[in-house]
């Protein structure tokens, strides 16, 4: 606490001495800011480092504060999401005033942040990253305390190396700018003693499934894997080649070195399977409201509500009355399919996997030749093609820069539906929008629909995150 206080005190003397006025600090209290992931992927570490935080201030604060001033933190949840992120610190340095940032999580997000935080007066403490931009280059407004990724795979590369050596190292990376300070410490080192990466994958921070990454590490014979990693994705890697027979050294950072990995050592093949068992039991929920409303669930039933239009069927409460042999036949194909995925499942996995072992040189361009020739069979036009490319660009970038491809299908599939029932509604409303907006107000089902629609977008705002991060703190105190 002591230490906590006097870099505190140390900073505000340092900000004091950068600018005239530093924002955040009044007579009586000293505004703190920091973005967490409490509901992320990452929230393993944030929701500890939140609760860390707020204890700290209640301590410091109990014992008289800061030269007689009052500490205060505002902590937003992020999601570890680089735009969440952006708009959390834009808010604390904007509308809360914050004196200082503590406890920043996550590499990308500071590295996002830190250009307008530092260009603003406001110091950058503690960041829970070990890049080495978190101190580099100097900056009096710049507290790290982690040592760097780069100088922790260096020591590692070094220490394995004298320690028993290796010949066929190998990288395991997450696609950020974490995963690449871990890397280029791996290639450094191995620089020095002569060697290079002999294999080196990559998955983004969501990716649940590791079995194209772990067969690729597999057949290039690694005998050491350097897990350039998070938390999560360490724990699905280990599983996955435990599962694959696949058991070399790793060998990690500080990130995912906690309780919630040692924990999973053992049971790593239960956490396995746990992703695939919650993505089958989504496909019934998600055909629930495409069966009964003609509104899809999901990104694939978005699809196939596209599909039964082609084929002239309209999903929704209708379908049941008008053709209830379709509608059941859909039901027992589902029952049918999931039988059969459990009976493949257990007997041909390891088949299955044979496919992803497929070199990418032939791989990729066998899917862009499906991909051409299914795109310019619908129309027989070359047009079809370019929007697929164009489509395909797009939706790279959007997955680079963590933005979800669900919501675009369904805005695309969904489009037309909207149109056509907004004609439709506004016609017999005799083009009157008073009488349209009173129609919703005085219908209980149009009523609990719209309230619903209303909550989604409420849902997206910066006030229910600030809403949902108190709540998940405070569940955190009391665990």
């Amino acid at each position: 606490m002591k230490k906590f206080a006097i870099a505190l005190a140390f900073s505000a003397l340092a900000a004091g001495a950068a600018i005239a006025d530093p924002q955040g600090v009044t007579d009586d209290k000293i505004t703190l800011g920091a973005y967490t992931d409490l509901s992320g992927p990452l929230a393993v570490w944030g929701v500890p480092e939140a609760n860390g935080l707020r204890m700290r201030v209640d301590e410091i604060n109990a014992t008289g504060g800061i030269h007689g001033r009052q500490l205060e933190i505002v902590i937003e949840d992020m999601q570890y999401q680089v735009p969440r992120a952006i708009q959390a610190a834009n808010k604390l340095l904007r509308r809360d005033k914050v004196f200082t940032m503590v406890g920043a999580l996550g590499t990308p997000m500071n590295l996002a942040v830190m250009p307008q935080q530092l260009d603003a007066g406001v110091p950058n403490m503690y960041p829970i990253s070990a890049a080495a931009e978190m101190a580099e280059p100097l900056h009096p407004m710049k507290y790290a305390f982690f040592r760097s990724y780069t100088e922790q795979f260096r020591a590692g590369v070094a220490y394995f190396h004298a320690n028993g050596g290796f010949e066929t190292p190998c990288v395991a990376q997450i696609a950020n700018e974490a995963g690449e300070s871990m890397t280029l410490g791996v290639e450094q080192q191995l620089h020095e003693i002569g060697m290079e990466i002999a294999a080196k994958t990559e998955h983004s921070a969501t990716e649940t499934d590791m079995v194209s990454s772990v067969t690729t590490l597999k057949n290039a014979g690694c005998d050491i894997v350097f897990l350039s990693t998070g938390v999560g994705d360490t724990i699905r890697i280990v599983a996955t080649a435990k599962k694959l027979g696949f058991e070399p050294t790793f060998v990690a950072s500080m990130v995912p070195y906690m309780d919630a990995v040692a924990q999973a050592a053992d049971g790593a093949m239960e956490g396995l399977v746990a992703p695939e068992t919650a993505n089958n039991a989504a496909v019934g929920g998600a055909f629930i409201p495409m069966m009964t409303l003609g509104i899809p669930g999901d990104a694939v039933t978005a699809i196939m509500i596209g599909a039964l239009f082609i084929h002239g069927l309209n999903p929704g409460p209708m379908l049941m009355i008008d053709q209830p042999d379709m509608f059941w036949f859909i039901v027992g194909a589902l029952v049918t399919a999931n039988c059969f995925m459990l009976l493949f499942g257990l007997t041909g996995i390891k088949l299955f996997t044979r496919i992803v072992e497929m070199p990418r040189a032939v791989l990729i361009p066998l899917i862009m030749l499906l991909s051409i020739v299914g795109a310019y069979a619908v129309n027989n036009s070359i047009s079809d093609v370019y929007w697929m490319l164009g489509f395909g660009v797009f939706g790279y970038f959007m997955r680079h820069y963590g933005y979800p491809l669900g919501p675009v299908i369904l805005g695309v599939i969904l489009s037309r539906l909207l149109d056509d029932n907004w004609r439709r509604a506004i016609i017999s409303e005799r083009e009157d929008l008073g009488r349209f907006f009173h129609g919703i107000v005085t219908s209980p089902l149009s009523l609990v629909l719209f309230a619903a629609v209303i909550l989604i977008f409420v849902s997206q705002t910066p006030l229910w995150s600030k809403g949902k991060a108190r709540v998940f703190g405070r569940k955190g105190e009391q665990q």
